[in-house]
């Protein structure tokens, strides 16, 4: 959208065009015409003083005593907040009456917009102020933005979520490219890696826009490359109008001094998951005495947490920070533990009931929590959450990724054991799966071999059955090695006396 002109009251000109969000003005100039307050909810950097300002400009011709701005992020005294509303009003000071009082019959015959900025850390002292005058004015509409509702009678909320960053021509690429040509004039932006480090900081405008201010001394593909350190790397590195969030940083850490010490527990210890989680996840992960009640439900209302349905989701600049909480209390290696502990479960349930009437339904969590099982692998190179995988690497088209984490397990874990068992037949079936034969039936030799020497039936039978289908896959009817003229020594009879069915453990 163009640039916006000041209408009657003190709201200011945009220096810079606002990109996108033509959704959410319609949205918010509905919820206007209807209701006396809308609030703005959203993360920390998403946009929200922007977009009230373009809501502002666009809606305060509409009222005759025009649209009036109070920012109140400096005010740290709730009592003062309706001095500061007065203030900006021009309306003089009445020390015999109740500030909110003195607003209200001032306002009780305009028609003006008042935009509320930053009302985060004086949600009540806001709340109680609107009350009376929400109630004697009824031609004033409010806007406030903050990162939770203000609870206040009549409020309507429009959470504000981050940019488009699907790919080229996105909103957020878009905001990327205009942001980086002012920084740095005639900048031809490669449209690849603009999308990537879009999607890599979630499509947040802040965060979108500090990068942009690193493209005057870095390319794209060096900024992208960096953004494993976004908190280090966005900074405002100048005199841009940022306000007082000039580093990603402080625009996060705005919202942790504003948590309960239940919610920055919880903030920290959800850092574990990379991806998706629900409410049993949390509890099982995060929760212990310190924490017996998660307190999710808050953390979505102050826009900490994405919920979709019954998932949660954690941007990734929130979870940076929450990452360093939690290695400063000492948890990190702990909770990556219980993560891991926990999917490990899941696993071993989803193989254990793999070949049963709950197929699809595992096989629709595995996709779900691919993210959260690839962090639980890669944090952790021991044989049981891969070997207890085998139904993702031979089953669902996982073969490769799979091969891999075996392979490294089974290279780094050599001390025999039931885990390193399975991993051995989950290698050689995984082999199987992605067609090479020749790996699957040297490695289902090796499994039937742990498993005998383990007294393991159930892997003989199925490393037997495993070297079966590599034999014919080979087109070789000899039978697959020397090693099978043994007698096995996990069930007493010769190897075709064990359960050669692949049921699961």
């Amino acid at each position: 959208m163009g640039e916006t002109r000041t209408c009657r009251g003190n709201v200011p000109a945009e220096i810079s065009s606002l990109v996108g969000r033509r959704e959410e003005l319609g949205g918010i100039a509905a919820l206007v015409a209807r209701s006396p307050l809308v609030t703005l909810t959203g993360v920390a950097g998403v946009g929200k003083t922007r977009l009230a300002l373009g809501a502002a400009g666009v809606l305060g011709g509409s009222f005759p005593d025009g649209a009036w701005f109070a920012e109140l992020s400096a005010e740290q005294n709730g009592a003062l907040v309706g001095h500061r509303v007065a203030a900006v009003l021009g309306l003089p000071e009445q020390a015999a009456h109740p500030q909110a009082e003195v607003l209200a019959g001032f306002l009780a015959d305009r028609r003006l917009l008042l935009v509320l900025d930053t009302c985060d850390h004086l949600r009540g002292a806001c709340a109680e102020l609107l009350r009376p005058i929400l109630a004697r004015a009824p031609h004033v509409r409010v806007i406030a933005t903050c990162r939770r509702p203000l609870g206040a009678p009549g409020e309507r909320v429009l959470r504000v979520g981050p940019l488009d960053a699907s790919g080229p021509g996105s909103d957020a690429v878009r905001l990327l490219g205009e942001r980086a040509r002012a920084a740095v004039p005639g900048l031809t932006l490669d449209e690849a890696e603009a999308t990537r480090i879009c999607r890599l900081l979630d499509g947040v405008p802040l965060a979108i826009e500090l990068a942009a201010r690193r493209l005057r001394a870095l390319s794209a593909r060096q900024v992208a490359d960096r953004l494993g350190d976004r908190l280090g790397l966005l900074t405002g590195g100048g005199p841009a109008p940022f306000g007082r969030h000039r580093t990603l940083r402080t625009a996060v850490g705005w919202s942790h001094e504003l948590c309960s010490p239940a919610e920055r527990l919880l903030w920290a210890r959800l850092s574990v998951f990379p991806g998706d989680f629900d409410a049993d996840d949390a509890r099982a992960v995060c929760g212990d005495e310190a924490l017996a009640d998660p307190p999710l439900a808050r953390l979505a209302e102050a826009s900490l947490l994405e919920r979709r349905g019954d998932r949660y989701r954690m941007l990734g600049m929130t979870r940076d920070y929450g990452g360093e909480w939690l290695r400063r209390l000492g948890e990190e290696d702990a909770l990556r533990r219980r993560h891991r502990d926990h999917y490990l479960a899941a696993a071993r349930r989803a193989g254990a009931e793999w070949y049963g009437p709950r197929q699809r339904e595992w096989a629709a969590w595995t996709r779900r929590e691919l993210p959260n099982l690839r962090a639980a692998l890669d944090r952790d190179d021991g044989p049981d959450l891969p070997g207890a995988l085998w139904f993702a690497w031979c089953c669902l088209g996982l073969a490769d990724p799979g091969r891999r984490y075996l392979d490294r397990s089974l290279r780094r874990h050599t001390r025999p054991g039931p885990a390193r068992t399975l991993a051995l037949w989950a290698r050689a079936q995984a082999a199987l799966s992605a067609g090479d034969a020749a790996a699957a039936r040297a490695g289902a030799v090796e499994a039937y071999e742990a498993a005998t020497a383990g007294n393991d039936p159930d892997i003989a039978g199925r490393a037997l059955q495993c070297a079966a289908a590599a034999t014919l896959a080979l087109g070789d009817p000899g039978r697959p090695g020397a090693s099978w003229s043994r007698r096995s020594n996990c069930s007493g009879g010769p190897p075709g006396t064990t359960s050669a069915s692949p049921s699961p453990r």
